[in-house]
């Protein structure tokens, strides 16, 4: 009566059992409620890793574009550089997290509290963190490139180059540090 969740054998179990039963195992193992908990906690692994990446971006971008604006800069990047960069460094990295294998401790984490929720106020403070950073290196090489080819094609190439290299060296710092 105090589970969270009632576990009827498919094979097996009374057919009272299972109507009760939240979840009937269709093979009577037990460990196929193992590797469904753990495909369950990859997969959410996998989901927060890509709203991390994505959040922390496109956020990014947004503040590279507005502080420009705002300062009255040139333009850093044009809307065809803005949909070429999505596509390279947004695409194929979310791809791959589809795809993502489970970490080796990913079982011995404590389950996760009803009340959790992906935003929290610690990850949302990281993603801002982190759209700051990458925002600021895109300026600063940007404002390096106005100074010394002035409001140019090349100056844009270099603010274009230097997002998607910050991108991209963030999401494999990120990963390489998931997988120890």
């Amino acid at each position: 009566k105090r589970a969270n969740i009632g576990i009827a054998m498919g094979q097996r179990g009374t057919e009272v059992a299972k109507e009760a039963a939240d979840v009937v195992l269709a093979d009577d193992n037990f460990e196929t409620i193992l590797r469904a908990v753990e495909g369950g906690r990859t997969i959410y692994s996998n989901i927060t890793k890509f709203v991390h990446m994505m959040f922390s971006h496109n956020l990014g971008e947004v503040l590279v574009i507005f502080t420009a604006i705002a300062a009255g800069w040139p333009l850093p990047l044009l809307p065809l550089q803005i949909l070429w960069m999505n596509l390279v460094t947004d695409v194929f990295p979310a791809l791959a997290l589809a795809v993502e294998p489970p970490s080796k401790d990913i079982m011995s984490q404590p389950p996760l509290s009803a009340d959790t929720t992906l935003l929290s106020k610690p990850f949302v403070v990281l993603i801002g963190w982190q759209a700051v950073m990458l925002a600021t290196i895109v300026l600063s090489a940007y404002m390096w490139a106005l100074d010394v080819y002035g409001p140019s094609p090349h100056s844009r190439t270099i603010a274009l180059f230097a997002l998607v290299a910050v991108q991209l060296g963030r999401e494999r710092g990120a990963f390489e540090g998931d997988r120890d």
